[in-house]
């Protein structure tokens, strides 16, 4: 028996091949940074990054080049998907008018923590006992 040399119709059998291209050169043939790069793309991610880079066929950059070429980018901000993260207002107390420290441990009162070692339980008010109304005597 002879192997058929045809191989399997209707299969695409893609090769990996490592690109030769690394993301470096090629911005420096367009004379561009990697951080107008990363901004005209709108990449937020080191991970989308690499997946434009290997769309294109280029090797990606570490990841500590993109954090140092673009440390704003590393954030969780990313208007372009929608993500804003704002910092939170000043917390005013409404009786004072005062500012409230988010920081400053938080005691409402009435509210114990029981699990705490030292914490001593209340004493339980006594129930007051009903008395027994006494039979009166009567002369009869």
């Amino acid at each position: 028996m002879s192997k058929d040399t045809r191989g399997t119709p209707g299969r695409n059998v893609q090769r990996v091949q490592h690109p030769k291209l690394k993301l470096a050169d090629l911005l420096r043939r367009r004379r561009t940074t990697l951080k107008q790069f990363i901004l005209d793309l709108g990449v937020s991610t080191h991970a989308a990054l690499e997946i434009w880079c290997y769309r294109m066929g280029v090797t990606s950059p570490t990841v500590e080049d993109f954090n140092e070429a673009c440390p704003i980018a590393s954030k969780v901000n990313s208007p372009l998907e929608g993500i804003v993260v704002l910092n939170a207002p000043n917390v005013i107390d409404e009786s004072s008018g005062s500012v409230i420290d988010p920081e400053a441990p938080i005691t409402a009162p009435g509210v114990y923590v029981i699990t705490d070692p030292s914490f001593v339980p209340f004493d339980e008010p006594t129930k007051k006992l009903r008395k027994k109304k006494e039979a009166t005597a009567t002369d009869e």
